[in-house]
């Protein structure tokens, strides 16, 4: 029996791939420093123990039976599992454990170097003449700390504010804080603001499977917004989407190919501009729920076998991976709705919200909320969804016309009296 090592075990929606590793008949040992992580009850051996310093957690782990491949899904994570997989004399993610690529300065230098067209890096936000400009921290995930700044003083405030941004979370009712879990750098990465094409969608992103260093695309998401045109609040996407047929492949799998990524799912975000694929950011990891779910369904692929398979060494039958799928006639395209609560109504308490039928559309939707809780979205923070809506339609032009209409009609509730702080649950 083949015995897996994951890295963090969480979040809840990624346990059907714990799950599915069970059911494939892999031996799972799960290590995080979180007691109650979700994904620790489809683990057959559960380590409890810090990240940090890495060395204490490699000096425990080579107390344990030998494992054969190391895996990990969560973004924050990755760097100390691609550590681990060199240590322990595994197939790590990426060439050296000295590199990390989750952090996106340390990619854009890659990049960089490579000669490989990307937005352009300031320095320092005295060097910036042209506003907006994107200000993000170089190790913190999703859009943790992502802000247009449109003059210097805004760029200088905010990078200000990231030097001590907290991310603190719960799980079972014990606090933890993400930057000092996992040592997330809040260094700015500081870039100009691209623009895609006209009429392209706002964002692309490419699905790539990488063993023994050859990369091999899978298809693409688009991604677009309705209520925030330079930084999406509600994010739409769909697969697959369709621009690679006039994108040179090659071009894409290169930026995979320059930072040196050897084993596992990757995931490319970038834009379309002047007819040319420019990277926004990789994630050196299987993109997140539930899009990997849209990934397989389409795509007809066995996304956890794939990943065991990846991480063993174990043989993979390359034939059954689709190749240019928005080539062949794809009849069915799914995508899946973050749903947020709008800008326009910031300082509002929402309970839930409805979201009427489309003809043609089969759609289903739950919210995050739990009876008797709220969710706000205050001017001064960004919200996190507050539910998801999946769809399926039979046509692109389905698809796309439901993307369009969706974010213009949702019902949402509201509380008509609230206490509590802001950017905070009550």
């Amino acid at each position: 029996m083949k015995r897996l090592l994951v890295i963090d075990p969480r979040p809840t929606k990624r346990d059907h791939l714990l799950l599915r590793w069970k059911e494939l008949g892999y031996h799972v040992t799960g290590v995080t420093p979180i007691e109650s992580a979700s994904g620790f009850q489809y683990c057959d051996d559960r380590i409890i123990h810090p990240f940090l310093p890495v060395e204490s957690l490699i000096a425990t782990l080579k107390t344990l039976p030998t494992f054969d491949g190391v895996i990990c899904y969560h973004q924050a994570a990755i760097n100390v599992a691609n550590t681990v997989a060199h240590a322990l004399g595994l197939r790590p993610m990426w060439k050296g454990s000295e590199q990390d690529l989750s952090n996106k300065i340390v990619v854009h230098t890659i990049w960089e170097n490579a000669k490989l067209p990307v937005p352009q890096r300031f320095r320092s936000i005295d060097e910036v003449d042209l506003f907006p400009v994107i200000v993000k921290p170089a190790g913190l995930q999703g859009q943790i700390g992502v802000k247009l700044c449109r003059s210097k003083a805004d760029a200088h405030e905010w990078i200000e504010m990231l030097e001590s941004t907290k991310v603190p979370f719960q799980v079972e009712g014990v606090d933890y804080e993400m930057t000092e879990m996992y040592a997330s750098d809040r260094s700015p990465l500081i870039q100009e603001l691209i623009v895609s094409d006209a009429g392209l969608p706002f964002e692309c992103s490419a699905e790539f499977l990488v063993v023994d260093g050859e990369v091999r695309y899978l298809g693409g998401f688009d991604k677009t917004s309705v209520d925030d045109p330079d930084l999406p609040n509600e994010e739409f996407l769909v697969f697959p989407h369709v621009i690679e047929r006039e994108l040179d492949l090659g071009a894409l799998v290169s930026f995979i190919e320059a930072t040196g990524y050897q084993n596992g799912f990757c995931h490319l975000e970038y834009k379309v501009c002047a007819g040319k694929a420019v990277p926004i950011e990789l994630n050196a990891r299987l993109i997140g729920s539930p899009a990997d779910e849209c990934l397989s369904s389409i795509a007809m692929i066995d996304i956890a076998d794939l990943m065991a398979r990846t991480a063993t060494g174990e043989d993979i039958d390359f034939t059954s991976l689709p190749n240019n799928l928005t080539q062949q006639n794809t009849e069915r395209w799914r995508g899946y709705v973050k749903v947020h609560l709008p800008r326009r109504y910031s300082n509002r308490f929402v309970t839930g919200f409805t979201v009427p039928e489309f003809k043609g559309i089969k759609s289903i939707y739950h919210s995050f909320l739990k009876p008797g809780e709220a969710a706000a979205l205050w001017e001064s923070c960004v919200g996190a969804p507050i539910g998801m809506i999946h769809f399926e339609a039979s046509s692109r032009a389905e698809a796309r016309e439901y993307m369009e209409k969706i974010g213009s009609n949702f019902n949402f509730e509201f509380l008509t009296t609230y206490t509590g702080d802001a950017c905070n649950e009550t």
